[in-house]
């Protein structure tokens, strides 16, 4: 039971945030696995940095996650 569990948070800690800058575009696909569901959000960034993007994303993360 413990090593499930283990295996579950690590699982979860490795997909919470995947963010890729595509070459052709100028967007990020912000990928969040959750369980057995995948969301895919496009997001346009205009001006943005990547870094931006990140802290933005990691701060909504945290928040889905209290609920």
């Amino acid at each position: 039971m413990k090593c499930q569990f283990l295996d579950k948070r690590l699982n979860e800690l490795m997909m919470m945030v995947l963010v890729r800058q595509t070459e052709n575009y100028d967007m990020l696909l912000h990928m969040v696995m959750t369980d057995m569901k995948l969301l895919v959000v496009e997001i346009e960034t205009a001006d943005i940095t990547t870094d931006d993007v990140d802290k933005v994303s990691c701060l909504i993360d945290v928040g889905r996650s209290k609920q």
